[in-house]
């Protein structure tokens, strides 16, 4: 690895480390400049790093640091020098997301738009998957269903020709099927597939859901939303998932570590305090629900908005494909000639 690729990405670094104050591993390995002015320390916080880009939005120059962490990423993975068993758990479970029984494309003939639930929440939140799916098709008749990975850890890996390869299989994919429209209910999914180009477009499933009427009120009281990293410059989704929560009849509470300056769920020990780990936090993102559940009291949005159908259990990966595989068999009973 060459730091002199970097100098460029850095010169306007002042040294204030704001942006230490947002990361541990900032906290520890210096600011990234000091970072990427030494070969081990870039090569050692490389896959360190969560990407969640809060450096960033902290950062008062506005420094491509997030950036100067992928192309690290997708020179050492170029180079075979990736840890190869640190990412092999995210690697097994993409993989297995795009196996024939846990993968179909669902779309009837001369349907142009098709729902993406993305493979985090259709194996934690199954029902919730369908009775969402069942909504928007009564907004988009003829609503095609696609069960596939968006390959975000592909991508965040530095794999990035393999990424490439999975986005144009599944655009293939898609084309063949006549599909236009793809609705996403990930952000992170919603991410990936716009970063990898993806030539189709891409619509928010919670700006749809926001325009169905919803007069129940499932709960009362105050909860925190915690915003996934992906969306943390998309101020309109930030107020729609808003209104859905206020829907609900549950009132937000607003907080520090919120909208541009949320924080990584990775990272929700260091971000948060013992209290505020104990708080009621809703999420939107099926990969955060996973993630924060193991030491935040946490929820997904749907939950709220479907009256819990799932619990609130989040299961570990073998349930989820296991939720994942029934819930293509339950779909393909409906749709029994499904495009694979």
């Amino acid at each position: 690895m060459n730091t002199a690729e970097f100098s460029a990405l850095f010169e306007s670094c002042k040294g204030c480390d704001t942006c230490r104050d947002a990361c541990a591993l900032l906290q520890r390995e210096g600011n990234p400049a000091e970072i990427f002015a030494d070969v081990e320390k870039a090569r050692r916080s490389a896959y360190e790093c969560t990407l969640c880009g809060r450096c960033e939005a902290l950062c008062p120059p506005k420094l491509e640091i997030v950036e100067a962490f992928r192309i690290s990423r997708r020179m050492l993975y170029s180079q075979g020098k990736h840890p190869r068993l640190r990412l092999m758990g995210g690697q097994l479970y993409q993989w297995l997301g795009k196996v024939r029984p846990l993968k179909a494309h669902f779309a009837p003939k001369g349907s142009k738009v098709a729902f993406f639930p993305g493979c985090n929440l259709s194996g934690s939140r199954p029902e919730a998957v369908w009775r969402l799916w069942s909504e928007l098709e009564k907004v988009s008749p003829g609503l095609g269903l696609v069960f596939d990975c968006c390959m975000v850890l592909q991508r965040d890996s530095g794999d990035e020709v393999g990424f490439a390869r999975s986005i144009t299989e599944l655009g293939r994919s898609l084309k063949a099927m006549g599909v236009e429209t793809l609705i996403s209910a990930c952000p992170s999914c919603n991410s990936a597939l716009e970063t990898g180009g993806l030539e189709v477009e891409l619509k928010s499933a919670f700006d749809l859901i926001d325009a169905m009427p919803f007069d129940a009120k499932v709960g009362k009281g105050t909860i925190r939303l915690h915003d996934a990293c992906s969306t943390r410059e998309d101020r309109n989704l930030h107020e729609t998932v808003r209104r859905l929560v206020h829907k609900t009849g549950h009132r937000v509470e607003n907080h520090t570590l919120e909208g541009d300056k949320t924080f990584c769920c990775s990272h929700a020990a260091f971000s948060l305090t013992a209290q505020e780990a104990e708080t009621p936090y809703i999420t939107y993102c099926g990969g955060c629900l996973q993630t924060l559940s193991k030491g935040v009291s946490v929820r997904h949005l749907f939950d709220l908005w479907f009256g819990s159908p799932d619990g609130e259990e989040v299961p570990g990966m073998a349930r989820r494909l296991v939720n994942r595989f029934k819930l293509v068999r339950r779909f393909k009973a409906r749709r029994p000639s499904p495009d694979l």
